[in-house]
């Protein structure tokens, strides 16, 4: 019986002193709209992913940004700089795919998409450990 309590004792302690399974990274994003027309990140389809995997999307993890919002609207000429949360440690390799959308605002301000399409960092078959992640895009030309 003393043998199971010490037993007992030294797994409770390994577990309370195992330091935490991963640590996380900062990941640094840039994104510069070079269009004639609003540029849109849909953050619930935009995401990050390590080898083996599964997608993990950009909503509620850069921070300056609300956690509720759901995408970010780039203006033509402008640049959104913001940083990633992401699990694991930095050493860790990843892909980033981006869920973008020109179009145009209406009369109230809302953004109306005219063309959708995803984008891959640093490409849909690639991986990288770069903590900081740039795209500029110029396919908006605001003439829909």
């Amino acid at each position: 019986m003393r043998h199971f309590m010490l037993l007992g004792t030294l797994c409770a302690a390994a577990v309370l002193t195992a330091p935490p399974a991963s640590a996380g990274c900062n990941i640094n994003l840039r994104v510069t709209n070079t269009g004639h027309g609003p540029l849109q990140i849909d953050l619930e389809r935009s995401a990050s992913k390590i080898k083996l995997g599964v997608w993990a999307n950009y909503k509620g993890r850069i921070t300056g940004v609300d956690n509720s919002q759901k995408t970010l609207l780039i203006e033509a000429g402008d640049v959104f700089a913001g940083t990633l949360q992401t699990d694991f440690d930095c050493s860790t390799k990843r892909r980033f795919r981006w869920a973008l959308a020109c179009g145009e605002l209406d009369r109230t301000g809302a953004f109306v998409p005219a063309v959708e399409w995803e984008d891959y960092s640093p490409s849909d078959d690639g991986w990288t450990e770069n903590r900081s992640v740039a795209i500029e895009k110029s396919r908006c030309l605001a003439d829909y």
